[in-house]
């Protein structure tokens, strides 16, 4: 029976990641917080790059910095040539729902082979806050990291010039995913090699400096450009108004007690999975505690190897768990820090458990309810997910009466922060400029509002919270470019703010509805002097 489960177990595990591929699979869209914009902002890219579009070039431009922010735009604008912008984010998430358990189990069973159960535990990480809110470059970059890793714990010293070579695009790929990621990357591959010329040379401790110099000088060379754009990048776009760390504040732990990383959609519904691992991620570090005090010294057959994996893992989440405490949470123009640096304090303190004797039994019961959990999870996001595509599906509906090179303005005055960028899939199927990009307006992604054209500065506040503010005019005297349409999107027509009533006056004089969804969810209108369609309801 043991046999018969042991060679089951793997399939299983290739079970579960297909289950959590299903919902991407399912919907037409699969909505994300960031996803639609990250979709728009490629479909321009293509635009400028390959169609020479004169509107999109009008607006936008393409940043002469190489942003650490390309690997998820550059992946769909590939995917673009053979299939549809909104395919091509399908196939992204796919990538990143089969590569990163995959990536985890990989790192377990190098670490210890004897405990792929612990490898289950990767799962409430997968379905997470980085997915749904849609970083996709961050998400990207976790599995990538993963690889090349293993790739390093895996070589035997010393590294021969295509190892470097390789090391060298792994490096560039990790960069161009995310700055974080590539700083870890940095701070991890030097320790990784000081430890095994360690391992390997114990007794010749006067040829150990000879040693980590002729290894490392050619690594530090492979990873120099990945540094100094690293370095010139923060220089250039380091936040002035970097929040204060809030060190050891409560909320810092209560955050890591119920394993925020996890928690993805709903906090009220989700606090309850997020407690139930906590608890048995401590309850399995108790035990890890207890076994190793119990018997003082024990090791691992990798340990007997040559490789201290115990002290890799553990040293690598310590130093997580530092940057999650004491690194601003909006640093160099990016935000959400500690939730990454926390995303990988986890994943390191799970690899560290691999290395530990918890009994089998504790594991496997671990295991069992994650995988409940895990299941339970996924039925809650699916059901959200199958409302989200419905959403998107009335959205996009819109689209077949938008004349291409348009400049659409949406007005989104929906409370579900999921809406926030749903109205980016309007501009994926034709060259239509959608005013509410908020990308273009951050200084760490590929594109950039060329001067005057920025709807942030000429609009008014018109893509934050009720109330919301558009000055066509002011916009259109600025850019000297009409706006072709207007949608609202989930509007109260009480609203009787000064706002609301400019833009229904603006709307009353301007244009004229050409398009109303059968949930009244959704309302596109028309400039009256282009050539009027037909009104449908």
């Amino acid at each position: 029976m043991k046999k018969q489960f042991q060679r089951a177990e793997p399939y299983i595990f290739y079970f579960i990641v297909f289950l959590h591929c299903l919902p991407v699979l399912l919907f037409t869209f699969f909505i994300t917080h960031d996803g639609p914009a990250h979709v728009y902002n490629a479909y321009l890219i293509k635009d400028i790059l390959f169609h020479h579009n004169t509107l999109t070039s009008t607006f936008f431009s393409l940043r002469s910095f190489p942003e650490p922010n390309w690997t998820g735009h550059a992946l769909m604008v590939m995917l673009g040539f053979l299939w549809s912008p909104v395919h091509a984010e399908r196939i992204l998430l796919l990538t990143y729902l089969i590569l990163f358990p995959l990536a985890f189990r990989k790192s377990v069973r190098l670490t210890n082979p004897d405990s792929p159960m612990l490898s289950y535990l990767v799962f409430p990480f997968v379905f997470s806050y980085a997915f749904y809110g849609g970083l996709y470059n961050f998400m990207l970059g976790i599995p990538i990291l993963l690889f090349a890793m293993l790739f390093l714990l895996k070589k035997n010293l010393p590294l021969r010039a295509v190892d470097l070579v390789f090391l060298f695009l792994i490096s560039m790929l990790i960069y161009f995913s995310h700055l974080l990621i590539f700083g870890i990357f940095v701070l991890l591959v030097p320790f990784i090699l000081i430890l095994k010329i360690k391992n390997q040379s114990p007794a010749a401790e006067s040829g150990i400096k000879k040693k980590l110099f002729i290894t490392l000088w050619p690594v530090f060379l492979m990873l120099l450009p990945g540094l100094v754009l690293s370095i010139k990048f923060l220089f250039e776009k380091i936040s002035l108004h970097a929040t204060p760390s809030t060190s050891f504040s409560e909320n810092l732990f209560h955050d890591l007690a119920i394993v925020l990383p996890t928690i993805a959609l709903d906090y009220i519904r989700e606090f309850k999975h997020g407690i139930i691992f906590g608890i048995i991620l401590a309850l399995l570090i108790v035990s890890a505690v207890f076994m190793q005090w119990k018997k003082r010294k024990i090791k691992t057959e990798n340990e007997k190897s040559g490789f201290n994996y115990s002290f890799f893992w553990l040293t690598a989440a310590v130093l997580m768990l530092a940057g999650y405490l004491f690194i601003p949470d909006n640093f160099a123009t990016g935000g959400v820090v500690k939730v990454r640096f926390s995303y990988f304090f986890f994943l390191f303190l799970i690899l560290w458990l691999a290395t530990q004797k918890i009994p089998k039994e504790m594991i496997n019961v671990s295991a069992a309810i994650v995988i409940l959990l895990s299941c339970a999870r996924l039925y809650h996001f699916a059901k959200s997910s199958k409302q989200l595509n419905k959403d998107a599906v009335v959205f996009y509906s819109a689209t077949e009466l938008i004349e291409p090179n348009s400049i659409v303005l949406p007005l989104n005055y929906s409370s579900n922060w999921m809406h926030s960028n749903l109205s980016n899939y309007l501009g994926t199927d034709k060259h239509i400029i959608i005013l509410d990009n908020y990308e273009a307006g951050r200084e760490h992604f590929p594109l950039a509002w060329r001067t005057n054209m920025n709807p942030g500065g000429l609009l008014g506040s018109f893509n934050g919270t009720v109330p919301l503010c558009a000055d066509v005019s002011a916009f259109e005297n600025g850019s000297t470019k009409k706006i072709d349409y207007i949608v609202l999107w989930k509007n109260d027509n009480e609203l009787k703010d000064s706002c609301s009533m400019q833009i229904q006056l603006t709307i009353r004089n301007k244009y004229q509805l050409v398009f109303k969804s059968l949930d009244k969810q959704l309302y596109m209108y028309k400039r009256a002097d282009k050539n009027s369609g037909q009104t449908i309801f």
